[in-house]
């Protein structure tokens, strides 16, 4: 498997690399606008590409000295940031995909592709949301990540890839960034940090995660076009002040979300290998030993 994975370098991709260096079997591209930085070893499976993933030739480039067989696009823009200027949010979020989308299928050996989105497509909702729940994305970051899933859909029609779409709710990680990553990173290293976040909400642990991408790498798929939601927790603002009283006062809830509250998972645990989610405990002790991550980078 000639694996290639764009963002390489941000929250997401750099466990993906992390979680692959042990797989003999993969040897992994990785793709970010921005060289490998110097304190950066890379495991010996695994190379790294330095180009922006807007730039079609040189995604051909890549996809075709690589003989690249598999794909997962990890590469986007951040909420915040989409918000602040929607003309980032369509360009790293719906052009840049259409763009990797483009060279994979036009590469002729590309198999599967592996899409990235998010739960925010759903819209903030209450119920617990399944993969055949309508769209109604709010804001310039879930309208692009929606728009980016069209995007997956229309390239494909016609090729003999198949593609998985994931949409997870929240990620945090060592290495992710974001409101609710830098609290429990702070909080878990004893140092003063606010919350303000929605009350309950899905949680995926970004080592979980990578696991179950690596999962759809290999399944057997029924479909062209398959969405899962990943494995995840559903979680509470109750739940983290149990989990760290002493921070108990610097949560504090609000209601204005785009992510729906819960996911049903179930459709994933039916079609693909389950396996045991990391528990709060060594989530916590992780994020004690982490550093500040790195940035998320097209």
């Amino acid at each position: 498997m000639n694996l290639l994975i764009t963002g390489g370098l941000g929250g997401m991709g750099s466990e993906l690399v992390q979680a692959l260096a042990a797989d003999s079997h993969a040897r992994v591209i990785s793709v970010s606008r921005r060289a490998l930085p110097v304190d950066r070893h890379l495991p010996s499976n695994v190379m790294h590409e330095s180009g922006p993933v807007l730039d079609e030739a040189f995604l051909h480039d890549v996809m075709h000295r690589h003989a690249i067989t598999h794909v997962i696009h990890a590469a986007g823009a951040r909420t915040r940031e989409c918000e602040s200027r929607p003309e980032i949010a369509f360009e790293a979020n719906v052009l840049a995909t259409d763009r990797v989308l483009c060279a994979a299928s036009t590469a002729g050996t590309v198999r599967r592709f592996i899409h990235l989105s998010s739960a925010a497509v759903y819209g903030g909702k209450e119920h617990a949301i399944t993969e055949n729940e309508p769209l109604s994305p709010v804001g310039y970051y879930a309208i692009t990540k929606a728009a980016s899933e069209l995007a997956v859909r229309y390239r494909l029609s016609g090729t003999s890839m198949q593609a998985v779409i994931l949409r997870p709710g929240f990620i945090i990680g060592k290495q992710t960034s974001g409101s609710l990553s830098d609290f429990l990173r702070l909080a878990a290293q004893g140092q003063n940090a606010t919350l303000h976040h929605p009350d309950h909400f899905h949680l995926h642990w970004a080592p979980d995660l990578a696991r179950a991408i690596i999962h759809l790498l290999h399944a057997n798929l029924p479909d062209q076009v398959n969405v899962y939601h990943p494995p995840g927790r559903d979680c509470s603002l109750h739940e983290l002040a149990h989990l760290m009283p002493e921070q108990r006062k610097a949560i504090q809830a609000h209601h204005n979300t785009t992510l729906p509250q819960r996911l049903d998972g179930s459709k994933y645990r039916r079609e693909l290998p389950t396996f045991e989610l990391t528990g709060w405990p060594e989530i916590m002790y992780q994020l004690q030993n982490s550093t500040h991550p790195t940035l998320p980078s097209l």
